[in-house]
């Protein structure tokens, strides 16, 4: 079974298309025009609960994990991958000098979490443990 944050991820980018065709599935029009009107105006509760249907998850698990990261006006660009390497780094650094139960580190391991392939997060803590990470902690 797919774990919480592929799923987040995935309804993310293809929240549309998966809303829409479970309900073309279900064979609820009326439905299906009321996913459409909720993403067309931003409701994105209405799209997260959606995709909770789909997926078997509760809808206040689906809400509760559902952030995005805010704008950092060092990357203004829409090419993400530095403000995600940043972030990692930065949950680390702030991690090894306040400690691990300090709350302010998790703000950077959100953004990261959201920003950063989860594969690119699993090279890294491999990295890390194996003592050959290419940044600075």
């Amino acid at each position: 079974m797919p774990t919480d944050e592929y799923i987040l991820y995935f309804s993310v980018f293809f929240q549309q298309s998966l809303t829409q065709s479970a309900a073309i599935e279900a064979g609820r029009e009326g439905e299906k025009n009321s996913i459409k009107e909720s993403i067309k105006y931003g409701n994105k509760t209405t799209a997260v609960e959606s995709v909770a249907k789909c997926t078997n998850l509760s809808q206040s698990s689906m809400a509760d994990n559902y952030k995005t990261a805010p704008f950092d006006a060092r990357f203004p660009n829409q090419n993400q991958t530095k403000n995600c390497w940043q972030n990692y780094v930065d949950y680390h650094r702030c991690q090894k000098i306040k400690g691990e139960d300090y709350e302010p580190c998790d703000y950077f391991r959100r953004v990261y979490k959201s920003l950063c392939p989860l594969r690119w997060v699993e090279t890294w803590d491999e990295q890390r443990e194996e003592g050959c990470f290419p940044g600075k902690i």
